[in-house]
């Protein structure tokens, strides 16, 4: 397998839940995609830790701090969903 193509499939199979096959189906798919869309998605893996953070209020993932859920007025604070991950 050519370097680029193995260093991705070596950063892709770091995914939990993505072994080395399914690895390497992503690979190629990207590989064939067009540029357009690979630049896209580039552009929102690139972005996501800039754009999306913890909600200071529950710790889930939110874009706006506190997030929707712990800003809603309307929201029972007696209340709390803890969820693993």
């Amino acid at each position: 397998m050519m370097d680029a193509l193995s260093s991705l499939v070596r950063s892709l199979s770091r995914i939990p839940g993505m072994g080395q096959k399914s690895a390497t189906r992503v690979a190629y798919f990207i590989l064939n995609s067009d540029q357009s869309y690979n630049s896209r998605l580039a552009d929102q893996i690139r972005d996501l830790k800039s754009l999306i953070r913890h909600c200071s209020v529950c710790g889930r993932f939110t874009e706006t701090d506190p997030c929707p859920i712990c800003e809603d007025p309307d929201r029972d604070r007696s209340l709390i969903c803890v969820v693993e991950e």
